[in-house]
């Protein structure tokens, strides 16, 4: 089951929005890129087991500290598998180097806040000059002085702001210790410098999670940030809670079964990667229960074809009643029970 994701736009700004993105792609390309890219998707209709290419989108996670405690993140319910702490800026160039080549895109987030690391954007900035497009996650509750004509300068090409109300009272009841009015101002701070210095980005994203509590201030929310310009807005469904769980000898087979019924057309384990902070590489943010190697130990050619990812693919491949005898983390994948 996958959680879904609505763009609340006009068809002329989902024009634009498609524009964009084919334009940063056009953009990024060169013939290594696009071969790869072409041979990666034929492979992933075909199910292959073992993957000649790499992944052309990473998620990299620069932090997994935040001053908020949302209450279905495993950082903000203090129950991470991964100790605190924060990448640094040496081992996310060594992690950006192997792959550099093949990336169309870095989603700069993970479990934390990005903004509250320090070297943000010197990350963005190599990832950038490294012609891979960046997209960064944040509550925007943390801008230093100076930071936004920084986040302007970095050239990041996309910030989602999670805007999950408009009122304090609504905003909080997620958002646990965030502040709705420093979250507006920052966004109106920032597409304010951006019309002064006539710049096209970052784009700003509003994203905004459904839920019982705050569905009478979506139109609200869309209202303010149509009044300021901001380019997307995005509203997403309520997704699972992350509980830490690993599956046990026993119900591996149950879970490869469910797997794949429910997550038979999952694309990452060919065109993704995820990173954490301190180089754990996983499929997705979804399997943070276990690791497939580590990035900043091991060749990434070994990992993205090791035991765990091939065995992971023929979970989801073609062979219908295959079922490893050892744990693997989609076997843990929060969308399973959801």
């Amino acid at each position: 089951m996958k959680i879904k994701r609505r763009a609340a736009l006009s068809r002329f700004l989902l024009l634009k929005r498609y524009s964009r993105l084919l334009g940063s792609f056009v953009k990024q390309s060169d013939f290594r890129k696009v071969l790869n890219f072409l041979s990666v998707n034929i492979q992933y209709h075909l199910k292959k087991e073992r993957v000649r290419g790499y992944p052309y989108i990473a998620q990299i996670e620069p932090v997994n500290l935040c001053q908020l405690k949302c209450p279905t993140c495993p950082t903000g319910l203090g129950v991470n598998p991964d100790p605190p702490g924060k990448m640094e800026l040496s081992d996310f160039k060594k992690t950006v180097d192997p792959l550099k080549e093949y990336l169309y895109e870095i989603l700069l987030f993970g479990f934390g806040e990005p903004f509250l690391h320090k070297d943000i954007f010197d990350m963005i900035k190599y990832a950038s000059g490294s012609k891979i497009r960046t997209v960064l996650s944040t509550n925007l509750c943390h801008l230093k002085n100076g930071d936004i004509d920084k986040i302007i300068d970095s050239g990041l090409e996309l910030i989602v702001v999670s805007l999950d109300g408009f009122s304090q009272e609504t905003y909080r009841k997620y958002r646990v210790n965030g502040d709705v009015e420093i979250v507006k101002q920052n966004i109106e701070a920032i597409m304010k410098r951006k019309r002064e210095l006539s710049a096209g980005t970052p784009v700003i994203q509003i994203q905004f999670i459904v839920m019982d509590h705050n569905r009478h201030e979506i139109s609200e929310t869309m209202e303010f940030g149509k009044r300021l310009g901001v380019e997307e807005f995005i509203l997403k469904d309520f997704g699972p809670r992350y509980v830490p769980h690993k599956t046990d000898h026993k119900e591996i087979a149950e879970k490869s079964n469910l797997l794949r019924t429910k997550m038979k057309k999952c694309h990452r384990l060919w065109r993704e990667v995820y990173i954490a902070w301190n180089g754990e590489v996983r499929p997705c943010c979804l399997t943070f229960d276990g690791s497939m190697g580590n990035i900043l130990i091991d060749d990434f050619t070994e990992i993205w074809n090791s035991e765990k990812f091939r065995a992971s693919r023929r979970i989801l491949g073609n062979e219908s009643e295959y079922t490893p005898d050892f744990h693997v983390p989609c076997l843990s994948c929060h969308l399973l029970d959801h």
